[in-house]
């Protein structure tokens, strides 16, 4: 259990983790932009 506790926290995030909050972002303002022109 303790080693699942250390690797649930890491210092550098994968690249998966970026891949995911840039898709989730890139949503955002599309949704955004798009609610406030219409």
């Amino acid at each position: 259990m303790g080693q699942v506790a250390a690797n649930g926290v890491s210092v550098i995030p994968e690249p998966e983790t970026y891949s995911m909050l840039l898709a989730g972002l890139g949503l955002l303002g599309f949704i955004a932009r798009r609610h406030r022109t219409a």
